[in-house]
């Protein structure tokens, strides 16, 4: 992939020899061409509206940018749609957040621009909602932990709740995919949506749960090999919504919430949840909707 950065230096305000256009640059070489590209006309759109250097940008100007976007208006295409909107503010969101963590700026310039967003937001009707973790935790103890069923169930909920996964994730899961490494649970998690797997340390909760089930599946005499649910995605859903007043993907979207809402970078967590890009992890930040999430939780 061709560096965008050479293309776009005078489009950037910055001069070829500036470490902060080098590190920009290695930020977006990363991204699959299409985010790629959207993402440079983001960056160069943010530049001309503010007249100066992206390396100067302050919070100031990314509020005074996102109110301009959902206010600005072409006799050629009208208003921006909500979408296009939330699409030039994730970009921008994921470069700043990048160079935060490369110490050009103390935080995400854009992270207090994104609460604009939120009255879009809360007008659209969702499948998945944010549930408060101490809620969380009485959801998972709901199940029967004296019945077969009851320690399945518990597995399960534990599972989407404590590791974001999707429910065909969960579902392509064998036995011997959640296993102990020098000490510490791991779970290898074959059945991605981008067909790449990938391996997680589980939190040892979790993993207490996922263990129970093993437990009983050997003593039917599964093999390791083995799917650790035999069930199909709409009994999953099923299951998920006797315990849940919510969608399963609900989980996932609490687990992500809960990551961001710990300060955890939305590039840490897009890995965290199989995501190629960070903007993707902004999708699942529920943190408008409740104001537990503005508080720092523990994860373990």
């Amino acid at each position: 992939m061709s560096s965008p950065g050479r293309e776009h230096n005078n489009a950037f305000g910055c001069n070829d020899l500036d470490q902060f256009s080098v590190d920009l640059r290695l930020f977006l070489d990363t991204l699959r061409p299409n985010t790629q590209r959207a993402y440079i006309f983001a960056l160069c759109d943010f530049k001309e509206f503010m007249g100066k250097h992206l390396k100067d940008a302050t919070k100031k100007d990314a509020v005074a940018y996102v109110h301009n976007l959902k206010n600005r208006y072409t006799a050629e295409d009208g208003h921006l749609s909500a979408a296009s909107v939330k699409r030039y503010y994730h970009g921008l969101s994921s470069c700043y957040s990048y160079l935060a963590a490369c110490d050009y700026f103390p935080n995400n310039i854009f992270e207090a621009a994104g609460r604009l967003l939120a009255v879009r937001h809360a007008e659209q009707v969702r499948p998945t909602k944010c549930i408060p973790w101490a809620e969380v935790m009485q959801i998972i103890q709901k199940p029967d932990g004296k019945t077969s069923k009851g320690i399945r169930d518990r597995a399960l909920l534990a599972l989407l709740f404590g590791r974001g996964l999707r429910r065909s994730e969960a579902l392509g899961l064998t036995l011997s995919d959640i296993y102990l490494e020098d000490g510490e649970p791991w779970i290898h998690i074959r059945n991605t949506k981008g067909g790449v797997s990938r391996r997680h340390k589980l939190p040892l909760w979790c993993y207490e749960y996922v263990s129970d089930w093993i437990l009983v599946r050997r003593g039917h005499e599964a093999r390791e090999s083995d799917q650790l649910f035999q069930f199909t995605d709409r009994t999953l859903a099923r299951i998920f919504t006797s315990y849940v007043k919510a969608a399963p993907h609900s989980a996932r979207a609490t687990f992500a919430t809960r990551l961001l809402s710990q300060g955890i970078d939305p590039l840490i967590v897009s890995r965290e949840l199989g995501h190629r890009t960070p903007a993707q992890a902004y999708v699942y930040d529920k943190r408008y909707l409740s104001k537990e999430w503005g508080q720092k939780v523990s994860y373990e």
